[in-house]
């Protein structure tokens, strides 16, 4: 008989989190910001998932976006996952995303576009209190 390990639990509060646990918070993160600038209501808050700096930057985005009208939809999928710094309260992960998005003006009209390509960024997670958060993320390209 096969046993199906459980998705990890949100917010993350393992001590050690495993890769999974990480990947879990990542898809999570990516999913609720894109829920959010599509004018939906994200699964989990934002804040459960991401240090505020993070959070404000995509309400930025989000204020720009109602201010001129505009809506985005995003697509992004984790296709590798690779930590590559762990200390007990920091860890990094070079991660590789498959990534696509589309920017419609008030009218509709497609005023920009991504179509599928391959990220890769580094994401750098932080232990705040008995909660690991996504901290900063940049490029690795």
């Amino acid at each position: 008989m096969l046993f199906r390990s459980a998705k990890p639990a949100l917010p993350l509060t393992a001590a050690e989190p495993s890769e999974a646990h990480l990947k879990t918070l990542l898809q999570a993160w990516l999913d609720g910001k894109a829920a959010l600038l599509a004018g939906n209501q994200p699964a989990l808050p934002l804040d459960q998932l991401a240090r505020s700096t993070e959070v404000q930057r995509v309400e930025r985005q989000l204020q720009a976006n109602q201010a001129d009208g505009s809506s985005e939809s995003i697509q992004a999928q984790i296709t590798a996952f690779r930590i590559s710094e762990r200390t007990p309260r920091r860890i990094a992960a070079e991660v590789t995303l498959n990534y696509s998005d589309r920017r419609r003006g008030s009218d509709g009209q497609v005023i920009s576009e991504t179509t599928d390509t391959t990220l890769r960024n580094r994401y750098v997670f932080g232990r705040d209190g008995e909660r690991w958060l996504l901290v900063a993320y940049a490029s690795a390209n």
